[in-house]
């Protein structure tokens, strides 16, 4: 059989490791709480907006062009 010191020392880490795990829980709640609270950061480039505002213009700018070169081909006839 287990000794008392043996059965001590396991309940010791059964509290350890459950404590740890309900911290490390309740700080992932806090992270996610934060995140919500400020989800574009304080941060200036904090999610490159203005990058991809860019991108989005040139992709709308190659669409339109596009779509004026299939409109001008169909007028003249052309397919």
């Amino acid at each position: 059989g287990a000794t008392k010191l043996e059965l001590g020392c396991e309940a010791r880490m059964d509290f350890f490791t459950l404590t740890s795990s309900t911290n490390w829980a309740l700080l992932g709640v806090e992270a996610c709480a934060v995140e919500c609270e400020k989800p574009f950061g304080i941060s200036r480039n904090h999610l490159l907006l203005g990058k991809m505002g860019k991108i989005v213009a040139t992709n709308i700018g190659q669409a339109l062009k596009e779509l004026t070169m299939v409109s001008s081909s169909t007028k003249h006839g052309r397919n």
